[in-house]
């Protein structure tokens, strides 16, 4: 706890008023529990015989137990009156009446009836949480504070983990069954983004042409050299003219050379084009005519690519959700404590005998049982 201060804090009333209503209400928290564990009769012959002193003392103080209780109730029934006419006179809340309500467990806890008392306990977290935030205590370090919240997000983990799975499920069984889950994709996500994406498209067009088309540009030409070549030769027209003497074969190479550099020149020109901001808005219709091509074919039932690729990334979404994050933590900080436990050893040690403990904790991390099980979860 830090009180180094804390008398100078405006809240420091408030604090203290806290850790005395928490002293309390332990106090009567255990003292019920006690005075249930009273009524037994194994414990009642164990007192009377080995703690006879004891057990008269309390023997008039059971019997009146209802009346100290009261005592109590009458304690907290005062404090939640004054804490209420505070939020009142602070207007805490919207409405005046809203106190008990937001504090029920406080409300509750004042029922002096069976398990009803149960609910003071609620009282005592809700003051050492409140304390936690102004910093008066951490309970982060604490001990079973650690476990609890170990153990409570490992919980929340699988509970979590498994309404996520049913779920993935559940849209998978859809798919299978031929549900219009594809079409409602595309119309109620798809659509609505399509011209963001259209335009997404047409940059990267753009961009990778104008990265790439230099690049190739000499292959380009080689290839349409090539076929034009290929295609000149099997037109009768050029055979009929490489026949002719002397200029004939001149001829035929002149034409195939005017071909190859036209054709080259168009597609090269194209290319600069396309790659050019100036025709965008060409490049955007032929995209976005592309695109509603492809949702509409998507969107017939006899296109089942876009569903088995839904269901198949579906599927890795599960199989990872499936992967236990808590085991893995834990394996993290045994390999952790491994480590740690060497580093201490090393210390003070020649090179050659750091080199073997280096050895030793491969070793240790390879061979301990928890970490085995990383592989597994792993696969």
């Amino acid at each position: 706890m830090k009180f180094k201060g804390l008398y100078k804090n405006k809240t420091f009333w408030i604090i203290f008023w806290d850790l005395l209503m928490i002293t309390i209400l332990l106090t009567n928290f255990f003292w019920i529990i006690f005075d249930w564990i009273f009524t037994f009769i194994s414990v009642d012959l164990f007192l009377s015989e080995y703690l006879n002193g004891f057990y008269n003392f309390y023997i008039p103080i059971h019997a009146k137990f209802w009346f100290y209780d009261y005592l109590f109730v009458g304690l907290f029934i005062l404090e939640l009156t004054v804490r209420w006419g505070i939020a009142i006179k602070n207007r805490t809340y919207h409405r005046w009446f809203f106190y008990p309500f937001i504090h029920w467990y406080d409300a509750l806890g004042c029922i002096p009836i069976g398990s009803w008392r149960m609910l003071r306990i609620l009282r005592v977290i809700s003051i050492l949480l409140r304390l936690q935030r102004l910093q008066i205590i951490d309970l982060s370090k604490n001990f079973i504070i650690k476990k609890i919240n170990k153990y409570f997000g490992v919980l929340m983990e699988e509970v979590s983990d498994r309404v996520i799975v049913n779920m993935i499920d559940g849209v998978q069984d859809e798919l299978d069954k031929g549900t219009p889950v594809i079409k409602k994709i595309i119309d109620e996500i798809i659509y609505p983004k399509k011209q963001i994406l259209v335009e997404m498209i047409t940059v990267q067009i753009r961009d990778v042409l104008k990265d790439t088309h230099p690049k190739y540009e000499n292959e380009l030409k080689e290839y349409v050299n090539h076929r034009v070549s290929l295609s000149i030769k099997k037109t009768p027209e050029v055979k009929v003219i490489n026949k002719v003497p002397v200029f004939g074969s001149v001829v035929s190479s002149a034409i195939e050379k005017i071909v190859s550099d036209v054709v080259f020149h168009v597609i090269n020109d194209f290319l600069t084009d396309i790659s050019s901001a100036k025709n965008t808005d060409i490049v955007n219709n032929i995209t976005e005519m592309f695109f509603e091509s492809i949702l509409n074919n998507i969107k017939t039932e006899e296109n089942l690519v876009f569903e088995e690729i839904v269901s198949d990334s579906l599927e890795l979404v599960k199989n990872n959700v499936k992967i236990q994050r808590w085991k893995l933590k834990e394996i993290e900080e045994r390999k952790e404590q491994i480590r740690k436990k060497f580093d201490k050893q090393k210390k003070g040690k020649s090179l050659k005998q750091i080199e073997k403990l280096e050895a030793e904790e491969k070793e240790a991390i390879i061979s301990d049982p928890l970490i085995n099980i990383e592989e597994s979860l792993k696969l």
